[in-house]
């Protein structure tokens, strides 16, 4: 895959994953935040963009296994019926 395929490909899975977040649940989105493995790549994101001076936005510092990890989990919890996110969370 060339560098401009990369750079597409990358965006879509950026885009992708903003509109799930955007449209998920309120008890979607907690358990989607609540997982350790997605709090820790986030705490890494905001760690470069803070070393970075804040420029862009956190999600700009992603590597791109971390990109696809995060939009396979926000895509799984996305799937999941209202009642078994309310009782993912509830179960925290």
């Amino acid at each position: 895959m060339g560098i401009i395929d990369k750079f597409f490909v990358r965006k879509d899975a950026r885009k992708e994953l903003e509109m799930i977040l955007s449209n998920m649940s309120p008890w979607h989105s907690a358990l989607f935040y609540a997982d350790e493995e997605v709090s820790r790549i986030l705490q890494e994101l905001y760690n470069r963009w803070e070393q970075n001076d804040r420029r862009g936005e956190p999600l700009d510092y992603a590597k791109d296994d971390e990109l696809e990890l995060l939009l396979a989990k926000a895509k799984r919890v996305a799937r999941m019926p209202a009642w078994q996110a309310f009782r993912g969370v509830v179960s925290l």
